[in-house]
């Protein structure tokens, strides 16, 4: 039997030696892990697999990562992203987290510093998503029991008609 992996992570860095050690590191730690020195086939990837953190390099040539997850997360908004650099400053760590980062490693680090990074992110990321679907239900919840209160059938079908131009945003309803 196969166990469940701890998540897929798309690692992308100019440096061949890096992607090779993330990818060692994170494999021994359950993640199912992809590759790439080429921001570009980063973005193709990205396109054709779903990934759960996108660990990137913030210097490369060609795009810096934080282009690069700029453009991951317009196609996938609910991926994590920790970035890693040889040139971290406080001042970058702060444009990263500003910039939605859920991680920044400095270079050089060690095995557990990546592989701790990528499993905060992942949890940060389930807790996020949890939080938007138990906020959703509530919103389901809510509308369930004003529906249920209500014997007016004219009143439920405004309630249900108000609801779904307040959820859709639509201009109104008829």
């Amino acid at each position: 039997m196969r166990e469940e992996s701890a998540g897929r992570v798309l690692v992308v860095d100019d440096e061949e030696h890096i992607c090779t050690l993330c990818k060692r590191a994170l494999s021994m730690h359950g993640f199912e892990v992809v590759t790439t020195t080429d921001p570009e086939e980063a973005l193709k990837l990205a396109e054709e697999q779903k990934f759960d953190v996108l660990l990137a390099d913030i210097r490369m040539p060609k795009m810096d990562g934080m282009e690069l997850a700029t453009r991951v997360r317009a196609m996938h908004p609910d991926i994590a992203v920790v970035f890693i650099t040889g040139f971290g400053t406080m001042e970058m760590a702060i444009r990263a987290v500003e910039e939605g980062a859920d991680g920044f490693v400095p270079k050089p680090f060690g095995v557990e510093d990546i592989v701790s990074a990528v499993r905060q992110a992942v949890e940060k990321r389930k807790v996020e998503v949890e939080a938007i679907r138990l906020d959703q239900l509530l919103r389901l919840f809510e509308v369930t029991r004003t529906i249920t209160s209500t014997l007016d059938l004219e009143e439920v079908c405004k309630v249900v008609l108000d609801k779904a131009v307040e959820e859709t945003g639509a201009a109104g309803g008829s």
